[in-house]
């Protein structure tokens, strides 16, 4: 299993012997791999990217509610920040950019391959993760998106937009990355801080390790 959550959902109602035969084996990165080149960043702007699939489910709708938002409050925000999309998304949420005007802020940009994500994702200010709002089936998510170790492996810190209890919760708060509950107030307030004050983390270096693929690997 990928993660404690998964292994407890799967093996629910089997025996303890069964149970003890679990192995988690975490999703993880190798850091030989963030090797391609990028073009050169040409602005100061706070960058924040998301690298993956979107759909109606896996929405960034309450991410671009928060930036619609903190624009309304901040007109100058199109000056500061810039979000990028590589993937799929949803046709309800390219339309809620363009009926709010957001384009001139958020950018949606086509799949690209893997090792340019990464280089993508090593260029970036912020990396922006999310999960899908799964609270009126379950109290916890039991998936662990393997973009997550991605994203590790970039060592920039993580912007997740999750359950609270949960795998993606757990990963994104053992490298110290942010989380976020679905609530337009929480996002916009810390999209708030980090553009206009600077707020930063510093990654865990020991929680960094436990997805790298030589430490899963020996595992």
């Amino acid at each position: 299993f990928n993660n404690q959550y998964q292994k407890e959902y799967m093996i629910k109602g089997y025996d303890k012997a069964v149970m003890e035969k679990g192995v988690i084996l975490p999703h993880s990165f190798d850091s030989e791999l963030y090797d391609v080149e990028v073009e050169e960043r040409t602005n100061k702007k706070v960058r924040m990217v998301y690298v993956g699939h979107l759909d109606n489910t896996r929405t960034p709708r309450i991410l671009l509610k928060a930036i619609d938002s903190l624009k309304e409050e901040n007109p100058d925000l199109k000056e500061r920040l810039e979000v990028f999309f590589y993937g799929n998304m949803s046709s309800k949420d390219k339309v809620y950019l363009i009926d709010h005007e957001l384009l001139d802020i958020v950018q949606i940009k086509k799949p690209v391959d893997y090792r340019t994500s990464l280089a993508i994702m090593k260029n970036a200010d912020w990396l922006i993760h999310i999960d899908a709002n799964l609270c009126d089936m379950m109290n916890e998510n039991i998936f662990f998106a393997a973009k997550l170790a991605d994203y590790i492996g970039a060592r920039k810190p993580i912007f997740g937009l999750t359950m609270f209890d949960g795998a993606g919760a757990d990963v994104v708060r053992m490298v110290n990355g942010v989380t976020v509950s679905y609530t337009v107030e929480e996002i916009k307030n810390y999209l708030y801080l980090i553009v206009y004050k600077n707020y930063e983390t510093q990654m865990n270096e020991e929680g960094i390790n436990i997805y790298n693929a030589k430490e899963v690997a020996n595992k």
